[in-house]
């Protein structure tokens, strides 16, 4: 139920972003549940993006 309601605001976010013309990343799963081998996984997936940004 939680995973349901988070994934339909950040879809509702996206595209906001979208038609405001604000630059974003999004990589959204169909679906899931909070576990620890999902938040590792997205960690290690996500990291380039993180090291990019933060060496701007």
């Amino acid at each position: 139920m939680l995973e349901a309601a988070t994934h339909n605001c950040a879809i509702a976010l996206r595209d906001r972003l979208t038609q405001l013309n604000i630059p974003a990343t999004f990589d959204l799963r169909a679906n899931g549940t909070h576990s620890w081998g999902y938040w590792q996984e997205d960690l290690h997936r996500s990291w380039p993006l993180f090291e990019q940004a933060l060496n701007r």
